[in-house]
């Protein structure tokens, strides 16, 4: 693993002595031959960097590393102008792209792709990953984490399930930035999906209404399919809700609970006929507190007691979910944790 620590000046300078240094051509150099090579590369930068095309003695060994036919897993971060060519002909099977960004060729070399079964990214993938079914990166995928901020992110997304919709078994997807439901993906085209991690982080700048609450719109969008989810077997939900509270009992407006709410249908859509193989479900909330001052309260949350909060709040949860409850098949666990401004004041 290539990795640089230090503060910001010395990681400069030293990222920029070694990619322009014969020491980091020697040792890639060094990590592959005819007969041995390295299985694993993860190549990071803390801060990006320019890929280094052009001077040709860096160049040529990283590509000459990531070509070796005993390298199987290739993780990249924090690298701008990489070619969109680097993976082909390569026997590469878990790749991951995590801050890069990717040069536009003017004429695409149709090189063998390597079917990725695992993949992880929180970049934006260029279309000649996916251009045609039969060499598609994604071909043979197994297995996808994402982390999804712009409308960009989600495309790719719907376009790489699209394309290992029947190979696909494990989906990570983290949703941070706004979202509408033309957006998502109908996850029940997976039939092969048997586990399933959602984290919403939406609910301060999605677009779905909440009533300025707490919301988990998305995940009821996400989770509302239109055909069965056969073999999903293990889901597991983080929310990430915040609200104005009084006290460490007050839930108020952080959890809403009227008739008909995100909750209530939720509830209804897990227990429901989409999904019969559902034996698992865990749900992680964490709750952003935050304590507002009253003319009878100036000063509140000095007595606010986080365990207390935890314990009340998986418990006020649970009420809200009465099928999951009391569903026979699913075996339902509950998280919370709380992060509260009155003590991120007293420890500053």
């Amino acid at each position: 693993m290539f990795s640089l620590q230090g503060n910001r000046s010395s990681i400069f300078a030293e990222a920029a002595r070694l990619l322009f240094s014969e020491d980091l051509t020697i040792i890639l150099n060094a990590l592959h031959g005819e007969d041995y090579g390295i299985e694993t590369l993860n190549f990071h930068l803390v801060s990006h960097e320019i890929w280094p095309d052009g001077i040709a003695s860096i160049t040529k060994p990283i590509l000459s590393l990531i070509a070796s036919p005993f390298l199987r897993s290739l993780a990249i971060t924090h690298f701008n102008n990489i070619p969109v060519d680097f993976i082909d002909n390569t026997q590469i099977t878990r790749l991951s792209l995590k801050g890069v960004n990717f040069k536009q060729a003017t004429v695409l070399a149709r090189g063998r792709r390597p079917p990725i079964k695992t993949f992880s990214s929180n970049s934006r993938i260029p279309d000649a990953f996916n251009d045609t079914p039969s060499n598609s990166l994604f071909r043979e995928l197994k297995s996808f984490l994402t982390v999804c901020e712009t409308a960009l992110h989600f495309a790719n997304a719907r376009q790489i399930l699209a394309a290992a919709s029947q190979t696909v078994a494990h989906v990570d997807l983290s949703a941070f930035g706004p979202v509408t439901h033309s957006e998502l993906f109908d996850l029940s085209l997976l039939p092969n999906l048997a586990t399933l991690h959602l984290t919403d982080g939406t609910s301060t700048s999605s677009v779905f209404p909440h009533n300025g609450r707490g919301s988990i719109s998305f995940l009821t969008a996400i989770l509302d399919v239109q055909g069965l989810l056969a073999n999903l077997t293990n889901l597991t939900l983080l929310v990430h809700l915040s609200g104005d509270v009084f006290h460490d009992t007050d839930f108020s407006n952080i959890v809403a609970s009227e008739p008909n709410s995100e909750w209530e249908r939720l509830d209804r859509i897990l227990t429901g006929p989409h999904y019969p193989s559902l034996a698992h479900l865990k749900f992680s909330f964490f709750f952003e507190v935050r304590f507002q001052a009253t003319e009878q309260v100036p000063e509140p949350g000095q007595d606010f007691d986080e365990d207390t909060f935890n314990d009340l709040g998986a418990a006020r949860v649970k009420e809200l979910f009465p099928r999951l409850s009391k569903h026979s098949q699913i075996e339902l666990t509950i998280d919370v944790d709380c992060w509260n401004n009155v003590s991120r004041r007293q420890n500053a």
